[in-house]
């Protein structure tokens, strides 16, 4: 399974210095979600990190930076979504330049698993345990439903939401693609050790598949 890192929404004491760090320890794909910064802010974020590590950040606003620092992809946020017209032409538009530029979205429920969505790459759901990182946001998926729904969809599904090591079986047992780690990270007193472990764990599950 492909493991995924999102950003805190608030910045926390040596947050690049841990992206980085997890960008060394293999971590596949970093999605930078911070909702308060300005264009300028991002940047002078992403400007730390190393250039060689670009190509595997999405954003989750200020989206046309990903045609000047070359980012793996943008995600839609609700906000983005409800402004249909907008949002297709700036998907149009960064396309034109960056043909092989990842969408994403965010999904709450397993009906939008069906929905005509061949534009998405990839799409999270949450919560699918409750949440680490949001307090009183609490699941309310049945995992018989979410295995047929898994088996059904066309779409790539990473799980969010209390993402644990002694998860990770049942997680890969009810067929997602992989798993977006959001509390699990960023509120560890060991960051980097514990994304190893989950990332060995994953490691080892595909190798007995």
């Amino acid at each position: 399974m492909k493991i995924i890192v999102i950003s805190p929404q608030v910045s926390i004491k040596g947050e690049v210095d841990t992206v980085i760090s997890l960008f060394e320890a293999g971590l596949d794909l970093l999605h930078v979600r911070k909702p308060g910064y300005s264009k300028k802010r991002i940047e002078n974020y992403i400007q730390k990190i190393p250039k060689k590590y670009w190509n595997k950040i999405v954003i989750h606003s200020h989206h046309t930076l990903a045609l000047k620092y070359n980012f793996k992809g943008i995600h839609l946020t609700r906000k983005d979504r409800k402004k249909e017209f907008i949002t297709a032409m700036k998907i149009k538009y960064l396309k034109f330049f960056k043909t092989d530029l990842t969408i994403s979205v965010s999904y709450h429920n397993l009906a939008n698993l069906y929905e005509n969505s061949e534009e998405f790459d990839y799409v999270f759901l949450s919560p699918v345990f409750d949440s680490i990182s949001k307090s009183g946001y609490q699941s309310g998926f049945n995992f018989h439903s979410l295995k047929v729904a898994m088996s059904k969809t066309t779409l790539k599904v990473f799980a969010i939401g209390g993402i644990e090591l002694n998860r990770i079986d049942k997680i890969q047992n009810l067929g997602f693609e992989g798993i977006a780690l959001v509390g699990t990270i960023w509120q560890s007193n060991d960051k980097v050790k514990d994304f190893l472990a989950i990332k060995e764990k994953c490691k080892n599950l595909q190798t007995a598949h």
